[in-house]
């Protein structure tokens, strides 16, 4: 793969109509949008738009054991024989473990079929990464991207050999040319980097045959390259394999407000979903950050890693008038209506311009924030000053929790949630408030409090839906709504049916609302990540078994109540009748009770 220094206008230098008859997308170059992709048709929420599989990818570090070298498949392991298992299952779980290479660690099959068909590629690799563990444990240069950059290597030759013909599609991997239409950013990649990388490319040049090496040069800006976008996918799912996908990282624009989502899955392929309901020339795009950030470290994530600052719909509004003023802004003391914002931070104090302060009115107006409601002005020192002690606070707690001390970071993040109750400072959907509130679930959940743990992600849950801080049916929220719904299943279930009638209609409600919650994310899943889709699936069939559980406690509330009435009348039925009391004579029906109100919020 040659990358071409002369190309700077940033217009494709590949062909795609391939890929264009494919898939409803059209590839498009504008001065002012750069490239960029449309649709060519109207299309339904949950479409597939796109699909590639990676031109290069490997089994991540944690998951040798656990996935075939080749297909990516799961495999059982010696750790998995047990004593107890028939003998044909112990000899074939005992052949799965004996196919692996006996130099490296790294290569694992689950037949002989894969074995074969992985023989060529590994002997290739097999020197390089039976001496890999030394040269990866000063911990400069990460042991997967030196995997990875081998499996270019090779895979370029491989490809450049047999005269490649690259199918869309999904169904072959992605020509490693196609990376020729990356652009390159070697200025932001300092000296240090740049030398420890040489390194690990002379190593790898000296175990590889010469017609499998690539020149110095060329394999730093490859380097780069997949240094920018390595994870795209990842941030989405939970992969155990890591690949290259040059078509998508290359023409799916970025926006902080996407209507589409890519899903990578451990077969090697990502797949792009469409979010809502799009019109036909609708440019598509995705997200590359942490949607629910706040604007200011949105944008430098993206510059530091994507080297680029985003100017999209939503970093581009005036943050009063944008969602991101309600994650920023402190709410006013005076008509606690508004709320009082530091333009200084994000994409305002780019565009700030100087010359506005010429008078000394101008300058003194500098110095202070008008509430976006009733304009009443606050010293800009003190609004730095308080968003600065909030920070911390979360900080402290975030520390904590990361390092597991559960008790010491519930302690910190009850306190900053007091203290919105107490000083009013806090707007109710700030940002590291809302953090605060989701972080303590997870605290609560680790001491087993689940009723607290439901009371402060429902809040985090509903303030997050309500603002629109995220598209509609992305994925994010879904698995929060997961969360909140094993909550509720645990609740139900440590409660169980007792004597209680109100306690037993409290767990029925739980049950029910945990239904619901799973429903909901089974629809949005559905959407963005497909209806076929390993995960989705077996959220289908977790919603099954709750709805059994629900019917089995339904039909064990209703047996206990009618025993309770029952007994409860006997006296009655004994005084007016001279036979013996029998649960199948007609009883007196009992005056209706009010279940007690249960002071945990459902």
């Amino acid at each position: 793969m040659e990358i071409k220094q002369e190309y700077q206008d940033g217009k494709p230098r590949i062909d795609y109509s391939s890929s264009e008859e494919a898939f409803p997308i059209s590839f498009r170059y504008s001065k002012n949008k750069k490239r960029h992709l449309v649709c060519t048709r109207d299309i339904q929420a949950g479409s597939i738009v796109f699909i590639e599989k990676a031109c290069a990818s490997i089994v991540n570090e944690g998951s040798l054991d656990d996935l075939c070298s080749r297909c990516y498949k799961d495999l059982p392991t010696g750790n998995n024989i047990l004593p107890d298992l028939a003998i044909e299952q112990q000899r074939e779980a005992k052949a799965y473990s004996d196919m692996k290479c006996n130099s490296c660690r790294y290569a694992r099959y689950c037949s002989k079929a894969c074995q074969e068909d992985d023989t060529e590629t590994h002997t290739l690799e097999c020197p390089v990464l039976s001496a890999l563990e030394s040269l990866g444990k000063d911990g400069k240069f990460s042991l997967n991207n030196i995997r990875m950059l081998l499996r270019i290597f090779i895979r370029k030759r491989q490809q450049e050999i047999s005269s490649y013909e690259f199918i869309p599609g999904g169904q072959c991997e992605s020509p490693i040319r196609y990376f020729a239409d990356e652009t390159l950013h070697i200025e932001a990649f300092n000296r240090h980097w740049i030398k420890h990388t040489q390194d690990c490319i002379d190593f790898i040049n000296q175990n590889l045959p010469k017609e499998y090496r690539i020149e110095q040069r060329k394999a730093v800006e490859f380097a780069s390259i997949l240094s920018t976008i390595g994870d795209d996918c990842m941030h989405q799912n939970l992969l155990k394999i890591s690949g290259a996908y040059p078509i998508f990282s290359i023409h799916f624009k970025h926006s902080c407000a996407p209507n589409c989502v890519q899903v990578g899955e451990n077969d090697g392929r990502i797949y792009v979903r469409t979010l809502t309901d799009l019109k036909k020339d609708t440019i598509l795009t995705v997200s590359y950050s942490h949607l629910f950030a706040l604007r200011d470290e949105r944008r430098r994530q993206l510059y530091i890693k994507k080297h680029f600052w985003c100017r999209c719909t939503r970093c581009s509004k005036d943050i009063s008038n944008s969602v991101d003023g309600k994650l920023e802004g402190l709410m006013c003391q005076v008509c606690r209506k508004g709320l009082v914002i530091n333009k200084d931070n994000g994409v305002d104090s780019e565009e700030h311009d100087c010359s506005l302060h010429n008078s000394k009115e101008q300058k003194k107006m500098h110095h202070y924030i008008k509430c976006t409601s009733c304009r009443q002005l606050y010293k800009k020192n003190y609004v730095v000053d308080v968003n600065k002690f909030i920070r911390e606070k979360y900080i402290k707690g975030l520390q904590l929790f990361e390092y597991e001390k559960y008790v010491l970071a519930k302690e910190a993040f009850e306190e900053l949630v007091r203290y919105f109750h107490k000083k009013k400072h806090i707007n109710a959907q700030n940002y590291y408030l809302l953090q605060s509130h989701y972080y303590l679930s997870k605290c609560y959940e680790q001491f087993n409090e689940f009723p607290r743990a439901i009371e402060n992600l429902k809040i985090f849950l509903e303030k997050v839906e309500s603002n629109e801080y995220l598209p509609k049916n992305f994925p994010v929220l879904s698995f929060v709504k997961l969360e909140l719904a094993s909550y509720y299943t645990q609740c139900a279930n440590s409660k169980g049916l007792d004597s209680k009638k109100a306690s037993n209609a409290l767990v029925l409600k739980y049950f029910l609302v945990a239904i619901q919650l799973h429903q909901k994310a089974y629809d949005e899943l559905s959407i963005s990540y497909g209806a076929e889709n390993q995960l989705v699936l077996g959220l289908k069939e977790r919603v099954g078994a709750l709805q059994d559980s629900y019917k089995t406690a339904m039909k064990e509330y209703q047996k206990s109540t009618e025993t309770r009435d029952l007994v409860v009348h006997a006296p009655v039925l004994q005084k007016f009748s001279n036979q013996p009391t029998n649960l199948s004579y007609k009883r007196v029906p009992a005056p209706v009770k009010q279940p007690r109100q249960s002071s945990i919020p459902v």
